[in-house]
């Protein structure tokens, strides 16, 4: 998978005579994203028990090696920061891969159990056929194997 992450509007400032203004992109060439699915249940609050979500096995690998950074505000001062971006690159891709990695671990989850929960444990299946339903209440999680 590649991206390609923008700001168009960012400001630096390390003292009163150093700062920045302009835009920042960041280009990945190679990132590796896996993310792996728990099940267990939960009880609603009728009573039913439905199967719950969580995020396992998250697995978020970006290849420091294509990456580019690229800084632009049309001053000199963005000139002398590309001559940095070696330097702080390790701290782009880490903030980048936490935050990704934060939004597999929450977001898949919370997605598909607000999902189940406003179901109510039916899925009308067809949906043009009346009081047919998929019921998937189950008394235990699932279990998955090789």
């Amino acid at each position: 998978m590649s991206a390609k992450f923008v700001s168009n509007h960012f400001y630096y400032k390390e003292t009163i005579f150093v700062e920045a203004r302009g835009s920042l992109e960041v280009e990945l060439d190679t990132i590796k994203i896996q993310v792996g699915l728990g099940f267990a249940t939960k009880t609603l609050a009728d009573g039913r028990i439905v199967p719950y979500v969580s995020a396992q096995d998250v697995i978020v690998d970006i290849n420091r090696n294509d990456i580019r950074i690229k800084i632009t505000d049309g001053s000199v001062v963005a000139d002398i920061v590309d001559l940095f971006i070696p330097f702080f690159k390790s701290v782009v891709v880490d903030m980048i891969n936490d935050t990704v990695s934060y939004t597999l671990e929450t977001g898949v989850p919370f997605v598909a159990n607000t999902a189940i929960d406003k179901t109510d444990g039916f899925l009308p299946i067809p949906p043009f056929i009346k009081k047919w339903y998929l019921d998937w209440e189950t008394p235990a999680s699932a279990k998955v194997t090789a």
